[in-house]
């Protein structure tokens, strides 16, 4: 049976990397220390793929048991600021985020990380 369920979740693996993209821009790489706050916890991370709409966060001290998908939280950037989100996607040490905050106000906080990073109307 566990042959049964390595086989699966490889195939499932093999979906996800075969999918069509489906981000609205394109992601700025980075490794950007920061730190995610949610309801209930707080954990150190790092940006490592950024656009106006989200954000690809990994904690290299392994994945925290929250937040959810769905949930809420906020993404701070040391002297930078803070922007609300909302989980996407987690899995092994990375998680998704999506902003709530406007493309300006992303902009506002992150323009300056990436070098391919522009506002966006």
């Amino acid at each position: 049976m566990a042959q049964r369920s390595d086989s699966s979740s490889k195939a499932k693996a093999d979906e996800r990397d075969a999918a069509p993209e489906r981000r609205r821009s394109l992601r700025t790489g980075l490794l950007q220390p920061a730190r995610l706050v949610w309801f209930g916890g707080l954990s150190d991370c790092l940006i490592c793929d950024l656009s106006p709409e989200g954000a690809g966060l990994r904690f290299p001290e392994g994945l925290p048991s929250g937040p959810e998908e769905g949930e809420a939280a906020s993404l701070e950037i040391p002297g930078m600021g803070r922007l609300a989100c909302r989980v996407a996607w987690r899995r092994e040490d990375m998680l998704g985020l999506g902003f709530r905050d406007s493309p300006a106000e992303v902009f506002r906080v992150l323009g300056g990380l990436g070098s391919s990073y522009r506002e966006v109307s």
